[in-house]
């Protein structure tokens, strides 16, 4: 099983890392990605959308739903 985690800050990666090293899990700090699959288009999209969620520019689930009830 594998679980990616995105920390906010050095601190927090720092906990982290210090929690799964006291329990002796294996784990990476470099995450590969593998968009091989995928078109050029959805993957410039998707990391699009990740930097705009990053810059605080997202907007949450029930806001989203509300903007577009008319087509859901």
């Amino acid at each position: 099983m594998s679980i990616l985690v995105n920390t906010r800050n050095e601190q927090e990666e720092k906990v982290i890392l210090a929690f799964l090293d006291s329990l002796a899990i294996e784990y990476k700090t470099e995450f590969e990605e593998d968009w091989d699959d995928l078109p050029d288009k959805v993957v410039f999209d998707v990391k699009e959308s990740i930097k705009q969620i990053e810059n605080g520019e997202g907007i949450n689930h029930n806001s989203a739903r509300e903007t577009y009830k008319k087509w859901l």
